[in-house]
Parts: C-alpha cells; sequence; structure tokens
C-alpha cells in the first residue's frame, strides 16, 4: 500500500546501501548515482530509511565485511 513516489524512494534507498556496500564512492557520488542532486536531502532520506547517516553505514558495512573476511 505504498505510493508510486514511495516505492521509487525505496528503491533508491535500496540501491544507495548496496552501492555503499559495495563500493568506495563517496556519498555524495552516491546520492548522485541513485538520482539525489541534494547531499543534504539525500542524508535525510536515507537516515529515515536506514535508522544511521550513509556514513555511519558505510562504516558499520565495512567493519561486518572485514570480521566475516577473518
Amino acid at each position: 500500500h505504498k505510493t508510486v513516489k514511495d516505492y521509487i524512494s525505496d528503491q533508491k534507498m535500496l540501491l544507495a546501501g548496496q552501492i555503499l556496500r559495495d563500493s568506495n564512492l563517496s556519498i555524495t557520488m552516491v546520492a548522485d548515482k541513485v538520482g539525489y542532486g541534494n547531499y543534504s536531502y539525500f542524508i535525510k532520506l536515507f537516515r529515515k530509511y536506514y535508522g544511521m547517516t550513509p556514513r555511519e553505514f558505510q562504516k558499520k558495512e565495512m567493519k561486518e565485511k572485514g570480521e566475516n573476511r577473518a
């Protein structure tokens, strides 16, 4: 029961999470890649979706990757 706008936003956030997980791109580049030219707005939406900032998410994912390799 989502609007088209909400669905698209969710898909963008999932893609942003995947890009942050799988690359070393800057947050600005990720925001741009998923269609958000406004960095602050991207961070606001990302935090709402994931419960943390993109930087926190990226650090958490890097830490988990490191632990899984050990």
